[in-house]
């Protein structure tokens, strides 16, 4: 009945909603911050890029609004992750075009998803993503993966608008430098701890951890927003103190109650890393993986960052 009513309030809202609502400026759309920030390099002053999501939501929970659906049909395309981060509730709202960036992602940068394991061993956690035999939708967490996305890109925003092409290719070409820039400030930030021990409650960084030669060591959080049983608390903290590691990560968008349970069992700090940002100072694509570097290079034991901290 929900469900019905929600489309109802949509239904509603597409055909009050008058034609100049949304300016001509209002071109695309962008389900995460991330996308719309790599969109917005490349748009440029073409026209503007609207985000779906507010900040501190999770694209896995979250649930399109009227005022959502109003937007996307001002809008041109939609483009969005992928399958199992946001391509479930994207199928339903009435972009005019939708368009997938994980499939601009040449293949020989995809990552396999890392699987959960629970308490009995066996794989899987509810998230559709995160099992065997998925590909990763995190991909914008490494530049380098951002950079070779760039040419799908531009081919899709000039099949949508013809008239920008050349405008679009200036834009990725210097924004394809910029990437490659950032690559090398990443890669000097998080040198000092290279082969360090990561635990994530959630696979969001596992582009940025291979690509900088971080040590993916594990997954902690087996059922998302629900504490760890005993059983599997204990056996996380053996985990943790076998590979000496130095401290936790949880993310803005998730609930924190359990990173913080296993963080005080483990005698662990405990930090937030941000794969969405949106909010102050993690607006542009830069300004999120520079967070989140830096955040690491803390956290692992380099020296503190006025751009990270712990939470």
């Amino acid at each position: 009945m929900k469900n019905c009513l929600s489309r109802f309030l949509l239904l509603i809202c597409i055909l009050l909603a008058p034609a100049t609502a949304f300016g001509q400026e209002a071109r695309y759309a962008a389900t995460i911050q991330p996308l719309a920030a790599i969109l917005k390099e490349v748009v440029g002053a073409r026209g503007e890029v609207a985000r779906v999501l507010p900040p501190g939501s999770s694209p896995h929970t979250f649930e399109p609004r009227p005022s959502d659906a109003v937007m996307l049909q001002r809008s041109l395309a939609l483009f969005y992750a992928g399958p199992g981060l946001d391509r479930e509730w994207t199928q339903g709202l009435p972009a005019p075009r939708k368009v997938e960036m994980l499939q601009l992602v040449p293949p020989e940068y995809r990552l396999p998803m890392v699987a959960h394991h629970d308490e009995e061993g066996k794989g899987g956690h509810g998230h559709e993503h995160e099992g065997s035999g998925t590909i990763d939708p995190h991909f914008w967490t490494d530049p380098l993966t951002v950079r070779a996305m760039l040419p799908g890109l531009v081919r899709q925003l000039t099949e949508i608008d013809p008239e920008g092409r050349a405008l679009y290719e200036r834009n990725a070409a210097a924004f394809a430098a910029d990437l490659d820039r950032l690559n090398a400030q990443v890669a000097e930030i998080l040198r000092p701890v290279a082969g360090k021990p990561v635990f994530l409650f959630h696979p969001s960084f596992q582009y940025l951890i291979t690509r900088y030669h971080l040590n993916l060591a594990g997954l902690l959080e087996p059922f998302p927003g629900r504490e760890p049983s005993p059983k599997t608390l204990n056996a996380l903290i053996e985990k943790v103190t076998r590979v000496h590691a130095r401290a936790l990560f949880t993310e803005p968008q998730l609930p924190s109650q359990p990173a913080k349970v296993l963080a005080e069992a483990a005698g662990l700090k405990l930090y937030e890393l941000d794969p969405l940002g949106g909010t102050k100072g993690r607006q542009s694509y830069n300004d999120i993986i520079l967070y989140n570097a830096r955040t690491l290079r803390e956290a692992l034991g380099g020296q503190p960052s006025a751009m990270s901290g712990q939470r």
